[in-house]
């Protein structure tokens, strides 16, 4: 914040200045007083923003690359989200669709259903922050399409974070590039499409409940791609006190 940038973090960090208290005790002379003066009133806003959960503030400023600090505000009631499709073409109706919190993991049934559609909607106007993979792409605007409704919720699109963060491609890509694994690591997007059209040539239930267990999957590994990211993004934060855990949840400088 205050025109700070990764560098610059990390060279306050290896200085002692760990959080924004830090800063304000013994940040005086890092930079120029211009300098300085912004950065305070920068960290004056910043603590205002987390006392309100104000997530916004934070994915405004935070670099792309450090966007998955926002996950340190412990008081966040973040939602992962992940839709099936009936298709791969961009008139494609959801099919089913998975909203996994810190307590719950929910499937809705969404396929030509008004009643599931407005639950659905209301769970996503629920939480706090939606966090997506590419959803800035496909989900959001998919949902917003099939329900009729604009999403105004807060949105992280864990794709360009991860990709500037070197994992690139697919969200199964970028899984196996942190090391994460699967329950059934042949099962993806393509093969997700053809389980609905099973279920729904054959009217067999084991074909839904097997999308629908492969939804839910998809926000698990999500969740786990995203502190994945957000630990990524910190690799150079020190690890010498007993005090830097609390410290951590204010490591929100740079922007």
């Amino acid at each position: 914040m205050g025109g700070l940038g990764i560098e610059a973090e990390e060279k306050l960090w290896l200085q002692g200045c760990l959080c924004w208290s830090d800063y304000i005790k013994h940040g005086k002379n890092v930079f120029s007083f211009k300098k300085h003066k912004k950065v305070l009133q920068e960290i004056e806003l910043a603590r205002q923003a987390h006392k309100n959960c104000e997530v916004r503030f934070f994915l405004d400023r935070l670099p792309i690359e450090a966007k998955a600090r926002v996950l340190l505000l412990d008081t966040l009631e973040v939602g992962y989200l992940d839709v099936e499709t009936t298709g791969l073409e961009t008139d494609a109706e959801i099919t089913v669709a998975a909203l996994a919190t810190k307590n719950y993991t929910k499937v809705h049934k969404l396929f030509r259903s008004n009643q599931g559609m407005k639950a659905f909607i209301k769970s996503l106007q629920a939480v706090d922050l939606l966090v997506t993979y590419n959803g800035q792409q496909f989900d959001i605007p998919l949902i917003e399409r099939n329900s009729g409704e604009t999403i105004k919720t807060p949105h992280l699109d864990m794709k360009p974070v991860l990709d500037k963060q070197g994992l690139r491609g697919g969200q199964k890509r970028a899984e196996k590039m942190a090391g994460l694994k699967r329950s059934n690591p042949a099962l993806d997007g393509e093969k997700a499409v053809q389980l609905w059209q099973n279920h729904v040539k054959f009217q067999k239930s084991g074909y839904l409940v097997e999308l629908c267990k492969y939804c839910a999957e998809d926000t698990f590994q999500l969740q786990q791609l995203a502190h994945h990211s957000k630990n990524r993004s910190m690799t150079s934060f020190p690890e010498r006190s007993n005090q830097t855990q609390a410290k951590r949840q204010e490591v929100l400088l740079v922007g």
